[in-house]
């Protein structure tokens, strides 16, 4: 499949599973391990999808496994992410946005964990997670409370491109 496919079938399968409510568009996000796919619209099709070449492992490889400080590869990341992702307009009310994947799950079940969401991931509750992160109050390499382990080492990659996706 094509990123542009996978995000149409992405989009479609959100639909099924979490029918939208009448008039309500819907934004879904799907970050990968070597991508991240994107899908806008309503009913059951996306007329605007879109894939980029940035995923959680890519982003591990290149910024994160370079025995670069954490706050540094955050930095990094965040810099090259800005000319890497396509700019979006605000979303705006009446839109839901729906994150899926591993990462998206990860970081919803860290916050949980944590007492920082109640199943959805709000921008104070990343931010913290982001500052806990780099200051080493929560470290990924020893266990985070909710982080699957095989999650561990791709984790703070995945947070860096949610975190700039927010923004």
């Amino acid at each position: 499949l094509s990123g542009v496919e996978e995000a149409a079938l992405i989009f479609k399968g959100v639909q099924m599973r979490e029918p939208p409510a009448p008039r309500v568009g819907r934004f879904v996000i799907d970050i990968g391990g070597g991508s991240t796919e994107f899908a806008r619209g309503g009913s059951d099709r996306a007329p605007w999808v879109w894939s980029c070449g940035q995923g959680c492992v890519s982003l591990a490889d290149r910024f994160f496994r370079r025995g670069l400080p954490l706050g540094t590869a955050f930095d990094a990341a965040r810099a090259y992410l800005q000319d890497a992702l396509p700019a979006f307009d605000p979303i705006g009310a009446g839109v839901d946005v729906i994150g899926t994947s591993g990462t998206i799950e990860s970081v919803e079940a860290v916050l949980g964990a944590n007492g920082r969401n109640d199943r959805e991931i709000t921008a104070d509750g990343l931010a913290h997670l982001v500052r806990a992160l780099v200051e080493g109050r929560w470290d990924a390499d020893t266990g985070l409370l909710g982080l699957a382990p095989e999650r561990v080492d791709i984790f703070p990659a995945g947070v860096a491109l949610l975190d700039t996706l927010f923004r």
